[in-house]
């Protein structure tokens, strides 16, 4: 299968920041294809048909299938990353994430 840790230190190597959680979540898949071609990712995947519950990436390969659901909570943030600009809101009414 494959090493997770090392696909997400290559994706913060390359992307220390994101948009949103979508793009967070875009780009991961497409590291973890780039990772494992042959395996199929779906996004936002409806795992159990008669139930409202969706994973975030579903990766399904020879060796098995995983499951990833991501949270990308975000303070206030104006930056410039690589030319790119950032401007995050602050999703904190309550830290409830903490939590889960």
């Amino acid at each position: 299968m494959i090493d997770l840790d090392a696909v997400l230190r290559g994706l913060a190597a390359e992307r220390p920041l994101f948009h949103s959680e979508a793009d967070f979540q875009h780009a991961l898949a497409w590291k973890l294809h780039e990772a494992a071609p042959d395996a199929q990712m779906r996004l936002e995947f409806k795992p159990f048909p008669d139930e409202r519950f969706y994973v975030d990436i579903w990766m399904r390969a020879a060796s098995g299938s995983v499951a990833i659901e991501l949270k990308y909570p975000t303070r206030v943030l104006s930056s410039t990353v690589a030319g790119e600009s950032f401007l995050l809101k602050s999703q904190g009414a309550q830290d409830l994430l903490r939590y889960d």
